[in-house]
Formats: C-alpha cells, sequence, structure tokens
C-alpha cells in the first residue's frame, strides 16, 4: 500500500476496498481525487474518511425510512375493513346461478 502522508493511490484504494483498476478510479473519481502532474490520482485521506461517514449515515436514513415504512403498511393493513374473500369461501357454480353445470363438467 503506498500512500504519501495523509493521501492515498489508485493501488492503495483497490487495496483497502478489493477493487479492480475501473472500480477504484470511478470510487475516486465520484470522492474527488487530486490529479498529479504525471497524470496519477492521489485521494487524500479527509476526503475518503468524509466520503465513508457521509455513506453511513445515508444508510442509517435510508433504514430508519424502511422501516417507517413498514410500519405505516402495518398499521394501514391492519385498519382495513375487509369482505371475506372468495378464496376463503368457495363457491359452487350450480348452487349460485341457478344452473345447472354443463354436461361433462363435473366438481373436483
Amino acid at each position: 500500500m503506498k500512500y504519501h502522508g495523509s493521501q492515498l493511490n489508485r493501488e492503495a484504494i483497490a487495496q483497502v476496498f478489493a477493487l479492480k483498476r475501473r472500480a477504484t478510479l470511478s470510487l475516486m473519481k465520484e470522492i474527488g481525487p487530486i490529479r498529479l502532474r504525471t497524470g496519477r490520482w492521489i485521494l487524500p485521506r479527509e476526503k475518503l474518511i468524509a466520503f465513508l461517514q457521509a455513506q453511513a449515515k445515508e444508510a442509517e436514513v435510508e433504514l430508519a425510512r424502511k422501516e417507517r415504512f413498514t410500519q405505516s403498511l402495518l398499521a394501514a393493513d391492519a385498519s382495513l375493513l375487509r369482505r371475506p374473500s372468495i378464496l376463503l369461501a368457495p363457491r359452487t357454480l350450480s348452487s349460485e346461478h341457478g344452473r345447472p353445470m354443463p354436461s361433462g363438467c363435473r366438481k373436483a
């Protein structure tokens, strides 16, 4: 792992996150790298730490949102008044409609 003081290069980021080259560059680009004169990118540790903390906070917020959504769905489901389902009370064709079933058909 190569780093200069408080800056990490692409190889270090790839090793820390177990990423391949293209994924590493994509991650670094999202965080905001510094481009050296040689064309190589380095990433300040402070930026990486701030990015990871923001990602963790977003994950916590999303988890809390999903939990609130689930609870509101459960509350709405419990408050609905429903008629009995057709599947819960099966009917027979002949008695419901007043006519016999067609010839060749029988109840299962």
